[in-house]
């Protein structure tokens, strides 16, 4: 079967892959992949539209039905910490990624969630899809990188009006990069707006009220990569249940706490994660 056979999926992300490079090791990464995983670990099927070269290996995608554009080279960044402090590096970037680039019979889904790492993806997209629920995590929109590829957060002013609208918006506070008036950009922007603030938890805003959910204490930290995609997808997985954003972003906030005592793909929550969680956050 070719990757765009088939019925629409329940979950579409569109967005590059990345080749994640820490040291010398370098793995499959980027929102699709984390994110993808975690829909298709929570029962959704799942279709993945992204761009890719030929060095970049997708075996570990097995289960998610992968369309993907040819790209010269695959979108890369080089990842250091320092602390719970990330410093990036872009070294390299696929194509950009279209409406042209999504299958005719994808287009109906439950779920389509914007994941641009690298500022790849359409703005436009967020209105070709009327009957779905709109999602992005827009960190790629919101980031730019100098000559050398070092990574930092758009000035809020660069955009103001061109950031699309959706239903839910999820960034971490490292996207905001300390700019007040960005949030206020956001906000804007967002029917339900998520805040990610690693150890120091969650805030969720909506109908101009913000409410904090705790961070889950004891948790070992051995990579926190992946970790805001794997939230990312649970919440809007759970949202798309239940309408709740606090009983979403409890849900998505323990299995994402989970996810940082593992590393790189093993991140993805397990079906008895999931199944403990879910009945934990239930009671």
């Amino acid at each position: 079967m070719s990757p765009s056979a088939g019925t629409s999926p329940d979950y579409l992300i569109i967005g590059h892959l990345s080749a994640d490079r820490a040291g010398d090791d370098i793995r499959l990464g980027g929102t699709v992949a984390y994110a993808g995983l975690t829909a298709a670990a929570l029962g959704l099927s799942v279709g993945a539209v992204t761009a890719a070269g030929t060095e970049l290996g997708l075996e570990p995608l097995n289960g998610i039905r992968v369309q993907t554009l040819s790209s010269p080279e695959s979108t890369s960044f080089h990842n250091e910490y320092q602390g719970t402090i990330r410093h990036q590096r872009l070294v390299g970037r696929a194509v950009d990624l279209d409406l042209e680039a999504v299958p005719e019979e994808w287009r109906t889904p439950k779920i389509v969630h914007l994941a641009p790492i690298a500022d790849e993806v359409d703005p436009a997209l967020a209105s070709a899809f009327p009957d779905a629920l709109v999602v992005t995590t827009p960190q790629g929109w919101m980031r730019r990188w100098d000559a050398e590829g070092v990574v930092a957060a758009k000035r809020w002013q660069n955009l103001n009006g061109t950031l699309p609208r959706a239903e839910i918006g999820i960034v971490s506070e490292e996207d905001l990069g300390g700019q007040a008036d960005l949030l206020r950009v956001l906000l804007d922007r967002y029917h339900v707006l998520v805040v990610t603030s690693g150890a120091s938890g969650v805030d969720v805003y909506r109908g101009g009220q913000r409410e904090h959910v705790a961070p889950v204490p004891g948790i070992t930290r051995v990579d926190p990569t992946g970790a805001g995609d794997i939230f990312a997808a649970c919440f809007f997985v759970r949202y798309l249940e239940t309408k709740d954003p606090l009983k979403s972003a409890r849900f998505a906030n323990q299995l994402a706490a989970i996810s940082v005592e593992r590393s790189g793909l093993a991140a993805i929550p397990t079906e008895r994660e999931i199944g403990e969680v879910m009945q934990g956050t239930e009671a």
